[in-house]
């Protein structure tokens, strides 16, 4: 469900019937009438989901989200264009910038309620992620350290494509100095096994 939501577009009557209706369904509406005031608004308070039109006055729809991507990168920009913008949000859609876009007007608000969810829905799952990795790396530190002073061989292999992840210092010194570079996807079985198919 969303909980908040940044409106920008540069025609007033659009972002306050946005507002409305949004705001009928419990979420919080901040609404902006061009780029500059959208990212005053997301510096003091950040926003998961951001609803914006792509042509508007000194700053159109995709400078605004590369702006707001440099602020948050997982922030999820759904575009809301008219016909001749169409082209310009497909790209920014391609080129994985955009969550998604509607064609304007909207003819079917339920649609533009879904598709913000599901945008905030994808910001939650790439910040989960993010921190998961964090925490994997700082658990993978202590036990590099532990294997590194080990006098055994040890190492890691992705068990389904068998490319080597980790190697010990015991390891890269048995193998030689060209298994650091053997390890940028080289199978365990390759270099382990020297000469051998």
């Amino acid at each position: 469900m969303i909980h908040k939501l940044l409106t920008v577009d540069d025609e007033p009557h659009l972002t306050e019937s946005f507002k409305t209706l949004f705001e009928a369904r419990g979420v919080f509406v901040k609404t902006a009438l061009n780029g500059s005031d959208a990212l005053a608004h997301f510096r003091k308070s950040p926003f998961k989901t951001v609803l914006s039109d792509i042509q508007m006055d000194e700053m159109d729809g995709i400078q605004l989200l590369h702006a707001l991507k440099d602020i948050d990168p997982f922030v999820q920009v759904v575009f809301l264009t008219g016909y001749a913008s169409v082209e310009n949000a497909a790209d920014a859609l391609k080129q994985g910038k955009a969550f998604d876009y509607l064609e304007k007007p909207v003819k079917n608000f339920n649609t533009l309620y879904e598709t913000l969810d599901l945008a905030q829905g994808r910001y939650d799952q790439l910040k989960h992620q993010m921190i998961r990795e964090k925490e994997n790396e700082k658990g993978f530190a202590v036990f590099r350290s532990i294997f590194d002073g080990m006098e055994a061989l040890v190492y890691v292999a992705d068990i389904k494509t068998h490319e080597l992840i980790y190697a010990n210092k015991k390891f890269m010194g048995v193998v030689g100095h060209d298994a650091q570079k053997a390890m940028e996807g080289g199978k365990c079985w390759e270099i382990i096994h020297k000469g051998q198919t």
